[in-house]
């Protein structure tokens, strides 16, 4: 996902963490999780200042998590895509 700064935000799926990435692809921040397998963040809210994390299901056959917390910048609001099929 993508903040409103232009930075890429990118889970660290085997690290355990969320990390924030600067246009030019420099690490800017990384942010660690009480969850072993982050995978997909997202901003939200009515305001885009919160920042939800989905995760994987533990290797021991519990569930994932759906993790929110506020977020350091605003998000951009995510956009539909639609291909047309002929």
């Amino acid at each position: 996902t993508i903040d409103a700064e232009g930075c890429y935000w990118s889970a660290g799926v085997s690290a355990g963490c969320l990390n924030r990435y600067a246009p030019n692809g420099t690490l800017l921040a990384r942010y660690p999780l009480p969850a072993p397998a982050p995978t997909m963040p997202c901003f939200g809210g009515a305001d885009l200042r919160t920042l939800f994390v989905t995760s994987l299901s533990p290797a021991t056959g519990g569930t994932g998590l759906v993790m929110a917390a506020p977020a350091p910048v605003a998000g951009v609001a995510p956009w539909r895509f639609a291909a047309r099929m002929k």
